[in-house]
């Protein structure tokens, strides 16, 4: 809050009506460094904005009182505040240039009744010194612990990314069409258009929705170009089937499917066409995978069993 007085302007804290001054409770699990440093970020922030010493008092002796209320040590409190009691405002709000330090972040989920290992990896980073490659490049680099919050209750029982039960769009045409961009040209050449597929098995694969090369969380079928089997997978992201696909046919460790492809399509350019035909409106990757299991057991692909 900004106050003019005469030629002079001073600045104060504001707080909303509605503010009721919770912060993190001393007894929370959370890490205690975390804890301890916010009276002292607190007398801080007062410190730097109110340069009035009475209404700096003040601003004090609220804080000691909510942060009481909130299982605060008064010693802990107490310090905090007597560390910025006197300073003067305008040199906490100095810019400080700090030398940045180049650093590897080990990072784990807080719990209180994990050992404190971080210790014992700094003590054993020395044996590393025994090779000039790594004694080289850890000489520059410095080991940090970083706990981050585990999942509460609250966390296990909902999200963020509600499933919708959005029914199927009634003005678009339930087809897979071919996107028609330039750059897309490759692609286009890989996507089975129409109403409906034949698998190699007889059995039938309608699309729910209008779906090109673009489409994104979507159930498809591969066409093998050599013999006609058929391989059923999922994508969240759009033209990655046909991308990963095409990239990793002859890489080692590659997929049966992948494998397939490129020993029994040898020699032609495309080696396998694509058919989506169910997208997942709730953009939901569980239930993605969750029906793509369900098709690959009703239809039983020969190269999904490979």
């Amino acid at each position: 809050m900004v106050i003019k007085e005469g030629q002079t302007i001073k600045t104060d804290l504001y707080s909303k009506p509605t503010d009721a001054k919770r912060y993190v409770h001393f007894r929370s699990a959370h890490p205690s460094h975390t804890k301890r440093n916010i009276p002292y970020n607190l007398a801080r922030c007062i410190a730097m904005i109110v340069e009035n010493p009475q209404m700096r008092t003040k601003h004090f002796q609220e804080l000691a009182k909510n942060l009481g209320e909130c299982g605060y040590p008064k010693r802990l409190v107490q310090d905090s505040i007597a560390k910025f009691q006197n300073i003067d405002s305008n040199e906490l709000r100095t810019l400080k240039t700090r030398q940045k330090k180049d650093l590897i972040v080990f990072v784990t989920d807080y719990n209180p009744n994990n050992p404190n290992f971080i210790e014992t990896i700094k003590k054993s980073i020395p044996m590393l010194n025994g090779s000039d490659k790594m004694m080289k490049v850890m000489s520059q680099k410095t080991l940090i612990h970083s706990q981050r919050q585990p999942k509460n209750l609250k966390l296990l029982l909902t999200k963020s990314n509600f499933e919708s039960s959005q029914s199927i769009p009634q003005n678009k045409p339930k087809i897979v069409a071919k996107c028609g961009k330039v750059r897309c040209k490759k692609l286009c050449n890989m996507l089975i258009e129409g109403d409906s597929f034949k698998m190699s098995n007889g059995k039938i694969l309608c699309p729910n929705t209008l779906l090109d090369c673009d489409s994104k969380f979507v159930i498809y079928c591969l066409k093998c170009e050599g013999c006609g089997e058929n391989y059923i997978g999922s994508t969240e992201r759009q033209n990655d089937t046909h991308r990963s696909f095409t990239e990793n046919c002859n890489k080692e460790g590659a997929l049966g499917a992948n494998k397939h492809f490129f020993e029994c399509a040898n020699g032609l350019e495309v080696k396998f066409k694509v058919f989506p035909f169910k997208h997942i409106f709730s953009r939901s990757e569980k239930i993605l995978r969750i029906e793509e299991e369900k098709y690959i057991k009703k239809f039983n692909p020969k190269l999904n069993r490979l």
